[in-house]
């Protein structure tokens, strides 16, 4: 990737800004974050190329529940994600090239579903739910489109002001993993200033909160949006390698059992346990 410019505001405007308000700005906007811009940080950018079509769907009833998220990858580079969000609905990302969402938008609702089940249901119809309706359908669909890129800034932080979340580090909308990372960036976050507090430490100090909370995040990020850009350069540069990245870190034990840790939430969990020093 390279190099964002530098905005023109610099980290030291936020001394001045936030004084009087907050010991500490805690900037969780997303990736077009206006407190990243006013701290100056730069970032590291990568433009996928693709825009990420995002629906929320209705589904026909399985017999033993709509409990299992599914992530299918395909030779033309795209990846469809489907995440359930009760028993007979789900929110589906169908990353996909930019030339192409236009057409996907202005489609009619039954050939929205044609597509999608050829994508999902149709592969395994035994296991992924077949889509029935779009929620809200009509002229209220509930769906949209973003483009994909990666922005990560690489100094999150500044005096009395954080950056946490997508606003520090936004990437490929794969597995769902970015929510993960901001939970726990919120968990280094509460560690970091509980332990603060309890050495009277200045909460908006750039030196003894800014970098304890960025290491942290980088220690989590960092493993996953490796193994995640692998996959998806993988999977647009040559689809047919991500089927074989995927069993390559599927036989690398300590790299699976790593990113397994994150995606499930089971490094999150020692993370909060956190004892007073």
């Amino acid at each position: 990737g390279s190099s964002s410019k530098t905005p023109t505001t610099t980290a030291t405007d936020t001394t001045a800004t936030t004084k009087g308000l907050a010991d500490l700005i805690v900037g969780c906007e997303g990736r077009d974050s206006q407190l990243r811009s006013l701290i100056g940080s730069q970032t590291i950018e990568r433009n996928y190329e693709q825009h990420g079509f995002v629906v929320s769907v209705e589904l026909e009833a399985m017999d033993d529940g709509n409990v299992c998220c599914f992530q299918n990858f395909f030779l033309d580079g795209s990846i469809v994600g489907f995440l359930p969000t009760g028993p007979t609905t789900a929110n589906i990302v169908y990353s996909q090239p930019s030339r192409s969402i236009k057409q996907l938008l202005g489609a009619s609702t039954p050939d929205i579903i044609k597509v999608l089940n050829s994508k999902l249901n149709r592969l395994a119809p035994n296991d992924i739910p077949l889509i029935t309706g779009i929620v809200g359908d009509g002229s209220q669909r509930a769906m949209g489109a973003f483009p994909l890129r990666l922005s990560v800034a690489t100094t999150p932080y500044a005096p009395r002001a954080l950056l946490i979340g997508d606003a520090a580090h936004a990437v490929h909308p794969m597995a769902g993993q970015g929510l993960n990372m901001g939970l726990y960036d919120v968990a280094a976050l509460t560690d970091t200033l509980l332990q603060a507090r309890h050495r009277g430490v200045d909460l908006g100090s750039a030196t003894a909160v800014g970098v304890p909370v960025a290491t942290a995040m980088l220690q989590h990020t960092a493993p996953m949006i490796a193994a995640m850009e692998f996959i998806k350069g993988a999977n647009v540069g040559l689809p047919v390698v991500s089927i074989l990245g995927m069993k390559t870190l599927d036989a690398l034990s300590p790299v699976k059992s790593v990113m397994m840790s994150v995606a499930s939430g089971d490094h999150l969990r020692s993370c909060l346990l956190y004892t007073s020093p």
